[in-house]
């Protein structure tokens, strides 16, 4: 993080611009964390109820558990992902242009523009890297969610005995909704690769945008 006190201790509007950067880099580091966790969490899940079903005695209702659990997390992280995206896109196009103005330097480096100026190239290597980048971080989230949740759906209807209730086909149907909730919500947020900031137009602390 940058210390403000070091750069100019007596700018007052340098001070809260350093102060709101350095706040909105530790909500992105924070919302990062919070997504690990949710992989760590439903990665755990996973593996305890699997074992409980894989017993001689197990009962396979139990996977009735998991879309529930693991769509759940999945759109909580796919907000985190639409969230560090808006707070990226509010650094790079106003808050780090208004920095550069306060010390009379507009070239200061910035990630953001780093990652603004790949996308925007046109130069195809560019784009590959960026993109093999996005998909590569995706991945996990896809695989962890997306087959957490579509998995025990497919496989409960040809299990014996498994829905032979009408509440189980309820909870079932329950699951399947919340899970096509995820696939919808997940891309939207996911493919957030475009520049922001014309839907962002006018966005900071007083308008908390879309």
């Amino acid at each position: 993080m940058i210390e403000a006190g070091k750069v100019d201790p007596g700018g007052r509007a340098l001070q809260v611009a350093l102060a709101e950067f350095n706040a909105l880099r530790a909500e992105i580091a924070a919302r990062t964390t919070t997504q690990g966790s949710l992989i760590t969490l439903v990665v755990t899940a996973i593996g305890i109820v699997a074992g409980l079903v894989v017993k001689d005695d197990g009962d396979p209702r139990l996977l009735l558990i998991l879309p529930f659990l693991v769509a759940a997390a999945g759109i909580h992280s796919s907000e985190q992902d639409r969230a560090i995206a808006l707070l990226g896109t509010y650094i790079r196009d106003e808050l780090w242009p208004h920095l550069g103005g306060l010390v009379d330097d507009e070239s200061i480096p910035s990630w953001e523009n780093v990652v603004s100026d790949f996308r925007n190239s046109g130069k195809h290597r560019k784009a590959k890297i960026l993109w093999s980048s996005r998909l590569l971080s995706g991945v996990p989230g896809v695989l962890i969610f997306g087959f957490g949740s579509v998995v025990p759906l497919v496989v409960l209807p040809f299990v014996e005995g498994a829905l032979d209730q009408a509440i189980y086909w309820v909870v079932w149907g329950l699951g399947v909704a919340l899970t096509v909730m995820y696939a919808v919500l997940a891309p939207s947020a996911w493919l957030l690769a475009k520049p922001l900031s014309e839907t962002l137009e006018g966005y900071g602390p007083g308008n908390p945008g879309p």
